[in-house]
This record gives C-alpha cells, structure tokens and sequence, in this order.
C-alpha cells in the first residue's frame, strides 16, 4: 500500500488525493468504528471496566486492550486479574462483543525465549481463565511443511502463531504459518505447520 509511504504521498500527491476522495465514505465508516482510549493517561482496571462497559453498552463489535499490563490492578494480581477477566467475560456475554486482550512475553534472559503460557507478561489468571491464548512470533524467513485448502506443500513463512490455548475449538497446540505482506501490512495465512523442511 503505497499510501503508508510518506515518500510516495509526497511525490504523487494528486494520486494519493484522488483515492482519498474516492475512497473517504469507506475510510470515514472504518475510522468512526474506532475508538481510542489512549486518551487515558496511567489507567487503572476501574478504568478498562467502565471504556469496555461504555462502548459495548455502544454497540461495539470488537475490544481490544493493548497491552492489558499498561493498567494498574491496584491490588493482589491473582485476585484483580481474575476478576479483571470475569468482567470481560460478563460483557462479552451480555452484548456479543469479543474482547482482545494484548500482552508480551515476559522479560527474560532467554533470547530464544519458548513460547508457552509461562512466558506470557501479566497474572497467571491470563492464562487460566481466557478462553483462547495466541502467541505471535516473528522468525526469520525460513520453509515449512505447511498443510492447508489445497493439500500439503513447503512453503516460506516469516511468522508464525501458536495455539497456545484453545478452550472452545480443535487446535491446541497447533502452529499457523504466515506470511507478512508490506504492501499492505496484513497477514497471509499459509497453513498449519505440519514440520520444519529440513536444511
């Protein structure tokens, strides 16, 4: 996507504002369904509840908390971050929203850190009482035995997602392979990793 180069604006600027003005009720619809709670300077749980509360009670589709452990829980982890999560949880029920919640690997001395729950920054309660656990991994280009749609091929993957946790679905434990296209900062499913090709 040409239009997330500022040197590509710069030099076809009657291009790039002739796609916006083709383009601008679609843009105007994706950007009115976003809400930013940044607005939040040093945010408390109290505060996530009552933004999530607010704008699932809105009519909100799909929240996202990136990343959860920039909120004060202000109290014992395994008791706020559970309850944290059974909030979310309520809401989620209540309105039909999905909640995203984001957070990173722990810090460790590891360079080759492992990804498992362990790993995961936050509470243990993010790993026991969620419903699903994804593990994105950026890796170096590299072929897989990749299984999908159309059968079972090697294919090069440049990151990839584990399953870490599937509560309600088949897959834990399972590898996705991907693809991240620059062009337009998406990416392209490849398929469950069945192996690594070897060397």
């Amino acid at each position: 996507v040409d239009h997330m180069d500022n040197d590509w604006i710069e030099d076809h600027p009657d291009v790039a504002f002739g796609h916006v003005q083709s383009f601008g009720e679609e843009l105007s619809r994706v950007s009115d369904a976003i809400i930013d709670g940044t607005l939040l300077y040093d945010p408390n749980y109290t505060d996530v509840k009552v933004f999530l509360d607010t704008q699932s009670e809105a009519g909100a589709r799909v929240l996202i908390i990136d990343p959860i452990t920039s909120a004060d829980g202000q109290g014992q982890p395994w008791i706020v971050d559970k309850d944290m999560i059974l909030f979310c949880q309520g809401i989620a029920k209540k309105h039909g929203t999905s909640i995203i919640m984001v957070t990173h690997p722990a810090k460790s001395g590891n360079l080759k850190l492992i990804p498992t729950l362990d790993a995961l920054a936050g509470g243990t309660a993010f790993q026991r009482h969620v419903d699903a656990v994804l593990w994105l991994e950026k890796i170096e280009p590299k072929e897989f035995r990749v299984t999908g749609a159309c059968g079972t091929s090697d294919i090069e993957c440049d990151r990839r997602i584990h399953l870490l946790k599937v509560r309600d679905g088949r897959g834990q434990g399972m590898m996705l392979g991907y693809r991240f296209k620059g062009d337009s900062l998406l990416l392209a499913e490849q398929g469950v990793i069945v192996r690594v090709k070897k060397e």
